[in-house]
Formats: C-alpha cells, structure tokens, sequence
C-alpha cells in the first residue's frame, strides 16, 4: 500500500465530517496563540456531572437558554421543573460520539423541501419525536433530571431545523456559520453566557411572537425547517443565505437574526407541549400535513437512577407502561402511510468508518517499519572449492644417505 493513502483517506474524512456537524457544543478553554481565539477542540461531556459552562456552553445551549428564559416571562410555573444542568447536557448528546450516552447521529440531521416547499424527506422530525414520549412519560412521574436531559436532546434536534445547511444539499457555508456562532456563544474568560458581543448583534431579533401553541417536535420540526427553507416573502431563503454568505452583512444579519427567533420560539412551544402532556394530561398529537410520519417512540420503559444534576435519585420507569398511559403511543395521524426510518444507521456508518481508517494506519505503518531489502549475503565456499583455493603442502625434502 502506498504511503500517502492513508493521508489522502484521512483527508476525506475530514471533509465528509464537518458537512454533517449541526450547531455548536463548546471548544477548549485554551485558546489558539496564532489566531487568538478558541482552540477548535469540542468538548463533551460523559456525564450529567461532567458537563462544564465554561468548556461546554455554545449555540446549542444559547438557544434552549433563550427558549427557557423566554418561558419563563410567559408562563413561569411551566419552566419550573428544569434542571439546567440535564438539559445542557441532553443537547449536545445528538453530536456527542465515544460517550457513556453518546447518540452520534449529525449525519442524520437533515430534513429535505421541493421547490414548492412540500417535504420529501424528514429524518429530522422522526429522530427528534422519538424521544418524545419518554421525556413526557418521566416527567408526569416527576423525574425532572431525566425529562430535562430528554427535553434538552429533542430541543437539540429542533434547533437544527433552523440551520439554513440543514435544509439543503450540499450548503457551502454551513460549516463556516456554526464555527463563527460556536466562537460567539461561548465565553471562558468573561464568563458571561450568552456573550454581550452576541447578544448586541443578534438580541434585538429576539422577542416571543405572542403564543404557546401545543405542538409535537415532528412538527416543531417540519414547520421550522420549511420557514427555514423558504424565506419569508422571498427573502431569507436557506440557498440565498448560503449563496451571500456574510456574518456581517446588514441583510445577512437580519435574516439570521430571523431564524434564531424562529428556533427559539418553536422550542418555547415545544416546552410548554411537554408540561401540558405530562402535567394536565393532554395529548399531543403529530398532525403532519406532509407525506411523511414516524414510529411512535418506543423508549418509555428507560430505568432512571440517579440522573438528575444534583445526585438525587430519580424514579424507576417501570417495563412495561400503565393502561392509562398506553394510549399515548397513538399519536399518528392513520391517514399517513409509515415511511421507513433511515438515521439509525447513521452512528454505525462513523464507526464503520473510523475502524476502517484504523485498520489502514495500522497496516501502511507497518509495513513502513519493514526493512528495506537488504542485498543476500554470499554463502560459503563449497568444500571442493576450499580444496581448490587451499595453498599446497610443502614438499618433504629427500633425506641424503
């Protein structure tokens, strides 16, 4: 195997990865001497306990703090039960890969429009519903770690949706956007979260639009990726955003400013959804007036122990869920023919990968390390050649009588 095919294998993969990465989890405190800012190392955490502010707050984090913050103007007893620290963590577990409750899913992170704005593809909304029933189901039995983690994952899912790249094909831009806003949301050294330099830049946009709306994250999220995707009256289209790429163009501004308060407004809905469902017992159904659908979610019967942020034990789930609460897994609208589910063998595919790039190290590093071939050494003399070689015994002189 030649020598530069794993660099060139590495190159790909390195191409390929930052396609797929959604908003920001945080980078490295240190920061980089050359450029002056954050070291482009993520951060994340392998537990509820490990996840740090000053490390691991980022976009992910400002959005689902805007959205809390933003219910909590509204509708203050419904944003009590959150425990901040789960829900941090819970959002950055979609991207998190090698971890203890790793999910590894960016690859799937996607939903897809025609021209005419009809959906042909919501990977997005399924992965995002699937943990819906759960995080209702732990919430109603008052295990406000777990539902705070399960809520700050869908939230996670739905925030992307509003990430113009994640809308359409082969965005050339998007990877460029989330870096810039992953260096804006987080701030080691002031230690003020969201950053003021943020919020002076794209605060003025945000503001709640007058409603909380029931709605299931599979709507959140197909109908904020089609805002996304579409503009509004013609501007601010997910290919003009990507096309006049420009973090400090006026125009730009406003229209990522206009999809930052579309992503945090959806989220309040979807909180506010999830206290209604588990607390006044009311359903949620998905009322998709797309093609498309997804399974109901089938990861009620979790054991929770110990997840909250503060140590506490959380209660139980039992296997199996009561009578009163089965008729929760009928939330799909029957009229919508089932699509089968494509993103569970997203974290395989990186797996995959990366066992593959692996192997190929290992094997080209060690053929390197063989010698070089080394010329065969001369064999020894065949015996009748010794003799050949051999000087001649001296002559014994004749002795003289």
């Amino acid at each position: 195997m030649d020598a530069k095919t794993p660099i060139m294998l590495f190159a790909i993969i390195c191409l390929i990865i930052p396609g797929a990465l959604a908003w920001g989890n945080g980078y490295s405190p240190y920061y980089d001497p050359l450029y002056g800012t954050p070291s482009k190392d993520p951060r994340l955490a392998n537990s509820i306990d490990e996840w740090k502010r000053d490390t691991m707050y980022a976009t992910h984090d400002f959005l689902a703090d805007q959205a809390w913050d933003m219910l909590k103007e509204v509708a203050p007893e419904e944003a009590e039960w959150i425990i901040e620290k789960s829900l941090y963590y819970g959002t950055e577990l979609p991207d998190s890969c090698f971890k203890k409750e790793s999910i590894c899913d960016s690859v799937g992170q996607y939903i897809r429009f025609d021209s005419q704005g009809e959906l042909t593809d919501a990977n997005l909304a399924k992965i995002a519903q699937r943990k819906w029933d759960g995080a209702v189901n732990q919430l109603s039995k008052a295990a406000n770690g777990y539902a705070s983690k399960e809520i700050g994952i869908i939230l996670s899912y739905v925030s992307d949706a509003g990430l113009f790249s994640r809308v359409i094909s082969n965005a050339a831009n998007g990877a460029k956007f989330t870096d810039y806003t992953t260096l804006q949301t987080i701030s080691p050294s002031a230690k003020s979260y969201p950053p003021q330099k943020f919020m002076d830049t794209y605060g003025e946009f945000i503001e709640f639009d007058g409603s909380l709306d029931e709605m299931s994250p599979y709507d959140a999220v197909t109908k904020l990726g089609r805002e996304t995707y579409e503009g509004e009256n013609g501007n601010c289209s997910a290919i003009w955003m990507d096309v006049n790429y420009d973090y400090t163009n006026p125009e730009w501004i406003k229209c990522a400013g206009r999809n930052f308060n579309n992503i945090i407004n959806y989220e309040v809905d979807v909180l506010h959804s999830i206290y209604v469902a588990a607390k006044e017992g009311v359903e949620i159904p998905i009322i998709a007036d797309d093609k498309e659908q997804v399974e109901p979610s089938k990861e009620n019967a979790t054991e929770v122990v110990n997840d909250s942020a503060d140590g506490t034990k959380e209660e139980e789930t039992p296997e199996k869920l009561p009578e009163e609460l089965k008729k929760d897994e009928q939330l799909i609208v029957e009229k919508i023919p089932v699509v089968e589910q494509k993103s569970q063998s997203a974290p395989w595919i990186i797996v995959i990968l990366v066992i593959v790039i692996v192997a190929i190290l290992g094997i080209s590093y060690l053929n390197m390390r063989k010698p070089k071939d080394v010329p065969k050494k001369k064999g020894m003399p065949r015996a009748k050649n010794l003799r050949k070689n051999r000087a001649p015994a001296p002559r014994k002189k004749k002795s003289r009588k």
